[in-house]
């Protein structure tokens, strides 16, 4: 549960008449020389990514003019309560593509050794029947055109065999 913003308004000279959700000390009380408040008093509309408080706590704010009054009103949040949910969503977000990409490298080497598995068998055929291994057969069995040019290699081995034992 994020704890109440706090509500700032200064005066046209820069001191602070009202807060709520912060108590601030007389001396507090001064925000004349802030940057922020001198653009807001200049007319401008100005948003604080970080401001440090006396006690430490680094606060994310708006600043908006009251033009009417030459007024500002100004609304201040924790950042780590402001930021806290959205750097919980982005190290989730991180985490599932990482998960992501580990299972799609998985699926990618899964699939590329069983595609590549059955070429590099026919390939070690070929190499034995170069060696002169003329019994060398390739078993393939991939349900697919590897397995058509398999059989293709195997039928012409058996060519190979037949003619060659007819000439010896």
């Amino acid at each position: 549960i994020m704890s109440p913003a706090v509500l700032v308004i200064t005066d046209s000279r820069g001191t602070v008449a009202l807060t709520h959700g912060n108590r601030l000390s007389w001396r507090q009380r001064d925000w004349s020389k802030l940057w922020f408040i001198k653009q807001a008093l200049a007319g401008l509309r100005v948003t604080v990514e970080k401001l440090r408080m006396p006690n430490g706590q680094v606060m994310l704010g708006s600043v908006e003019p009251i033009r009417e009054l030459g007024w500002t009103a100004s609304v201040w949040r924790s950042r780590q309560e402001v930021l806290g949910p959205v750097r919980r969503q982005a190290a989730m977000c991180a985490l599932f593509v990482l998960v992501l990409t580990g299972l799609t490298i998985g699926a990618a080497l899964l699939l590329g050794n069983r595609l590549a598995r059955p070429v590099l068998d026919l390939a070690e055929t070929a190499r034995k029947l170069g060696q002169g291994d003329l019994g060398a057969r390739a078993d393939i069995s991939t349900r697919d055109e590897v397995e058509f040019l398999g059989d293709s290699f195997n039928q012409m081995a058996s060519t190979l065999q037949q003619r060659t034992s007819q000439l010896n």
